[in-house]
């Protein structure tokens, strides 16, 4: 039922906070020294990849993911317009969730039950909203969970 998803999203998050989050750490301290992004991927077969960016950005391949995190080289973990959209697709597409990690903090969205109809169609509606106001919307869903850690 959804007790057992419920337990399985929130394992995916446990292994991401003790085995990648403080390698995301790691390359936040990069990001603040250099002011480029990074990204960490991890595929639903269990691979990772690392990629470095540009300047306050990086550009993702279209890889379906399980689980994904980048670094802010600034101190908010608000996710930009295009991170949102990287966010929103990676859940519409099987994915479980995404963290932000910035100097002053991180922000993870994931997915803690299935996606119902009416989630993918506010999903969709996320995509459109500034990233202040999806992330309001996105909080106020059952299968998101939205915490800023």
């Amino acid at each position: 039922g959804v007790e057992s998803y419920r337990a399985l999203y929130d394992r995916v998050f446990e292994t991401y906070l003790k085995g990648l989050h403080p390698r995301t750490l790691d390359l936040l301290a990069r990001s603040r020294a250099t002011g480029y992004e990074y990204y960490i991927g991890v595929l639903f077969d269990g691979r990772a990849f690392v990629l470095e960016g540009e300047k306050d950005r990086i550009t993702l391949p279209s890889i379906s993911q399980c689980f994904s995190a980048h670094t802010h080289p600034y101190p908010n973990p608000l996710p930009s317009t295009a991170d949102l959209k990287t966010i929103t697709q990676m859940l519409l597409s099987r994915g479980v969730g995404h963290v932000i990690s910035s100097f002053g903090g991180s922000l993870a969205v994931y997915r803690v039950r299935p996606l119902s109809e009416e989630d993918f169609e506010l999903l969709r509606e996320a995509e459109r909203l500034n990233p202040l106001n999806a992330l309001k919307l996105l909080a106020k869903l059952k299968s998101i969970k939205v915490i800023r850690f």
